[in-house]
């Protein structure tokens, strides 16, 4: 799998909220508006990138659901707490919680290849890493909804680092965004290779 280069048009301003957290509240909201894009057929969708669609989605979703608090200040932190979910998610791969289906078979990551562990350290979850810090609620951001499991452990406060407690400083959201944007510039597009399986 590669990064896919992307349409770097969109703001690349801190998120104005960088200081508050990605309460459980937060996600909750997020993955129930991910959700409502799917039964749209808009979750994950290229058409978001295009002008201000993500945002205008955001307001129509607000209209149906007038207790939807996220605004478009709210995406650069949700899309930092989206990067810390993934880092739990590799992490739990790593350390044999988790099964993944590789190549088309179920395997642990101990029982991969060097290069192929390599591979899903880099690569898992892609579309996260794809969409770095960009403060869009385009195609990327709205692929991914936050699991029970890692709400649960925010919530609990078993997860250290930048969940919940040290968001980014403006200063590190623009290294940041300006990495991910150097990583995408000649990468091309694969299928996906691998996915989670609860072991």
């Amino acid at each position: 799998m590669a990064f896919l280069k992307k349409n770097n048009t969109k703001s690349n301003e801190t998120p104005k909220n960088e200081t508050s957290t990605a309460s459980v509240n937060v996600m909750q909201q997020w993955n129930n508006y991910v959700d409502w894009l799917d039964s749209k057929g808009m979750k994950g969708s290229p058409e978001l990138d295009k002008g201000d669609k993500g945002f205008q989605m955001m307001e129509m979703y607000r209209k149906e659901n007038p207790s939807f608090t996220l605004t478009k200040d709210d995406i650069g932190v949700i899309q930092q707490r989206l990067q810390d979910y993934r880092s739990f998610a590799i992490d739990s791969i790593k350390q044999g919680k988790m099964k993944i289906i590789y190549g088309g078979k179920e395997v642990f990551y101990k029982d991969l290849a060097p290069e192929q562990q390599k591979d899903v350290e880099q690569n898992y979850m892609g579309k996260i890493a794809k969409t770095g810090i960009d403060n869009f609620p385009g195609q990327f951001t709205t692929s991914t909804k936050f699991s029970s499991e890692f709400i649960s452990k925010v919530n609990s406060r078993e997860i250290e680092g930048r969940v919940g407690f040290n968001p980014l400083t403006p200063t590190e959201s623009a290294a940041v965004g300006a990495k991910v944007a150097e990583m995408q510039g000649a990468a091309k597009a694969t299928g996906p290779k691998f996915s989670l399986k609860k072991k």
